[in-house]
């Protein structure tokens, strides 16, 4: 998929990424990038973090995550959250 297919998606994606490459002062190609970088991040986590991801990305509270999961408290989602961020800086800075 070249980057003018995603330019010419009909289902508004390419606005969306527009509009947060304007806000973030990036080009269309460098938020692209960032995205694909996301997703091979989240690919590369434990199973259990990709769900707290999904179900943060529904706007999910910390205390329905922790029952979502198994978790005993929403201060266990929040370390894991984290974490998370902390290895996402490792991982952009490789």
């Amino acid at each position: 998929v070249s980057i003018e297919d995603i330019k010419n998606d009909p289902t508004g994606t390419a606005e969306m990424v527009m509009k947060h490459a304007e806000k973030h002062h990036q080009s269309f190609e460098d938020c692209i990038a960032e995205d694909d970088m996301v997703k091979r991040f989240v690919e590369s986590l434990p199973e259990i973090d990709q769900k707290i991801l999904a179900l943060r990305d529904e706007d999910k509270t910390l205390a329905e995550i922790a029952q979502a999961v198994g978790f005993a408290s929403a201060g266990t989602v929040s370390k894991h959250l984290c974490k998370i961020g902390t290895q996402l800086k490792a991982y952009r800075s490789m």
